[in-house]
């Protein structure tokens, strides 16, 4: 079991961990408007799987297929993030239930990931 962390740890964990995953929660128009995470520099891609289906605004009623789908192995550690920890904690929780035992917060989310100067898109970049 990985602990929750702020977003200069997660960037670290996600360095050292090669079975390690972060999934951002947030809708795509949300990452379209507010910019997204670039994992390249560390050799490794996002995974994302919003947690509330931005058609209805409602939760994600596909969210734990799409996750069993991009992360099939269920001993992976993975790392949720939003744009400010609360959707995110919530998809940690909700993976834990399901079998991922090693699931943690990014608490500080995409607001704290920018702050922090992490690699990131913003825009057309």
């Amino acid at each position: 079991m990985i602990e929750d962390m702020v977003s200069s740890r997660a960037w670290q964990y996600l360095s050292e961990v090669p079975s390690s995953h972060l999934v951002d929660v947030r809708g795509r128009a949300e990452i379209s408007s507010e910019g997204s995470i670039d994992l390249a520099p560390i050799g490794k891609n996002i995974v994302v799987i919003p947690l509330i289906d931005e058609a209805t605004a409602a939760i994600n009623m596909n969210f734990e297929k799409e996750l069993k789908k991009y992360i099939p192995n269920q001993k992976d550690e993975v790392l949720f993030i939003c744009k400010s920890g609360y959707r995110s904690s919530v998809a940690a929780n909700n993976a834990r239930s399901i079998g991922y035992g090693s699931s943690a917060n990014v608490t500080d989310g995409f607001t704290g990931w920018k702050m922090s100067n992490l690699a990131c898109r913003v825009g057309n970049e």
